[in-house]
Order: C-alpha cells, then sequence, then structure tokens
C-alpha cells in the first residue's frame, strides 16, 4: 500500500459500460505518480476527488517497469 499527498492534475474518462472513472497525476516533492479510480471508488469517493480539498490516496502499487509509478486507488480520505 501507497499513501501521498500532492498537488493534481485530473483526466476523467467513460468506460464502455457508461460509467465514469478517474485518472490522475499526483506530484509532491519526490515525483510523480499516477492514480486510476476505477469506477465503483470514483463513485464511492467523486465529492472528495473533484473537490478542491486536499486528500490521501491509499491503494496497490503494481509491479511495472523501473521508474514508472501507477497506483490503483482503494480508499481517499479528505485531509482537514
Amino acid at each position: 500500500m501507497v499513501r501521498t499527498n500532492a498537488g493534481r492534475k485530473e483526466v476523467e474518462r467513460l468506460i464502455r459500460s457508461g460509467a465514469r472513472m478517474q485518472f490522475l497525476t499526483l506530484e509532491d516533492l519526490y515525483g510523480f505518480c499516477d492514480v486510476v479510480f476505477f469506477p465503483k471508488i470514483f463513485n464511492k469517493y467523486r465529492d472528495i476527488i473533484c473537490g478542491n480539498e486536499p486528500f490521501t490516496v491509499t491503494g496497490i502499487l503494481p509491479s511495472r517497469m523501473k521508474g514508472e509509478a501507477n497506483l490503483v486507488a482503494e480508499k481517499i480520505v479528505q485531509v482537514s
């Protein structure tokens, strides 16, 4: 599991079923991380993800090529 607090860039997409998912590029002092919010997680945490407040992302970091970071989000918590 990986947790990060960071700045963000958003891309929202529709998948074939018509459900929405979100892709974010998060940036912190250590670098960049792409985050994938599959439809179930996106719908559950939509207000936090689309809001303007900072949030913490917890998820799985699948094994990829060295140097790539793609986090699959599992839980979002708004930082107050």
